[in-house]
């Protein structure tokens, strides 16, 4: 009987050690992801605020959000640009925003490593420059030091232009101007650019360019009428930091077929991210 007893005890301490490991392990299996939380919650974003299929006529947009438990980052992405980390904060205002339309996305890192995959993805539309105004494209561009890039001028919204007389302002410890080209806009229906290649003076030892230009004909209509780019800039990235890209507004001016200074509602300047 001895015997038949300290079997029965061994047997009862056998399975209860079976059980304990069971337990651990049935613990292991509900969050083998996240050893110090039962419950594995995957990341998910969820959009608080944001300009979700509307007209914005502004420039810059604010979104706010929040997220799953257990979150280590966010990141978003404008259009086809990279995804870019903002830490753990939950409220992004974007700046420097194009006429176009634009796609935003916003996804989350859990503290373990695991990307959101099924994020939030916004679109808007962006109408700040209103009447007849100058600007760069883009208003905020970035490029790799060292990168030779195109940067243009754009007409927005103008009514008969026939001549202009620009200059444009750059750090000349950052960027290098190496040509200046008629845009696409000034040489559509009909119209052509006198002379040809325009007359332009590239001054990279001020940081300067001055460009002149004379538009000929046009179909129906003479003069450039609507949007397009009117100048494009070919420059070369010389030093990391940021470079701001200026119209001197004194010396601006545009002309319509009559001769007549046009009123330019506004000058959008630019800016060059050198990474």
């Amino acid at each position: 009987m001895k015997h038949t007893f300290y079997w029965m005890l061994f047997a009862f301490f056998c399975a209860s050690s079976f059980n304990c490991v069971q337990e651990k392990s049935k613990d292991q299996i509900v969050n083998i992801i996240d050893p110090d939380s039962k419950v594995y919650i995957p990341p998910h974003t969820t959009i608080l605020e944001a300009p979700q299929n509307i007209l914005v006529t502004s420039s810059s947009v604010t979104l706010r959000w929040t997220g799953t438990k257990d979150i280590g980052a966010y990141a978003y992405r404008l259009d086809d640009t990279s995804w870019i980390s903002v830490g753990k904060d939950s409220v992004l205002t974007i700046a420097d925003l194009d006429d176009t339309t634009h796609t935003l996305a916003i996804r989350s890192t859990h503290i373990n490593g695991n990307v959101e995959t099924n994020y939030p993805v916004i679109n808007f539309r962006v109408d700040a420059v209103k009447g007849q105004s100058l600007m760069f494209l883009k208003r905020r561009r970035e490029v790799k030091n060292n990168e030779v890039f195109e940067y243009y001028v754009k007409a927005e919204e103008v009514a008969g232009v026939m001549g202009s007389h620009l200059i444009i302002n750059y750090p000349k410890s950052k960027i290098q101007v190496l040509s200046v080209e008629a845009g696409s806009f000034t040489q559509e229906s009909g119209r052509t650019v006198n002379p040809n290649p325009i007359l332009n003076t590239i001054d990279n030892t001020n940081g300067r360019v001055s460009v002149d230009m004379l538009i000929n004909g046009g179909v129906p209509r003479k003069g450039l009428w609507g949007s397009g780019v009117m100048v494009k800039l070919v420059a070369k990235a010389l030093a990391v930091g940021t470079a701001d890209i200026t119209f001197q507004a004194d010396s601006v001016s545009v002309r319509d077929t009559s001769n007549v200074k046009i009123i330019l509602t506004q000058l959008v300047n630019g800016k060059i991210v050198i990474r």
